[in-house]
């Protein structure tokens, strides 16, 4: 039996390039989306270790990075949650690639 498809892909939501681009000084956050979104972290650029953490700067980690993460792409996307921030915890540049997921475009 097939596993249900839990995110939209690329040809199905329409979006107008495949991912966003963040950039930040010394870390930074990507705000909430709204209501039925979510961020999808697909990679980072970073100098120095970074942590992908939820809703604030002390929120829950969900990803530590040691030390160079120059390149780092995930195997997957990084779900953050539904309407919830993404903050990037680190004392040098980052840059994070990311998409938004709508659960109302099916």
């Amino acid at each position: 039996m097939a596993r249900p498809v839990k995110y939209n892909s690329f040809p199905q939501t329409g979006w107008p390039m495949p991912s966003e681009v963040f950039w930040g000084n010394a870390g930074g956050s990507i705000a909430a989306p709204g209501a039925g979104k979510h961020i999808l972290v697909l990679g980072v650029l970073a100098d120095n270790k970074c942590e992908i953490r939820q809703t604030s700067t002390s929120g829950t980690i969900l990803a530590h990075i040691p030390g160079d993460a120059d390149g780092l792409r995930f195997p997957a996307a990084l779900d953050m949650g539904e309407n919830t921030a993404a903050h990037f915890v680190t004392s040098d540049d980052v840059t994070v690639f990311y998409y938004i997921h709508d659960t109302n475009i099916q």
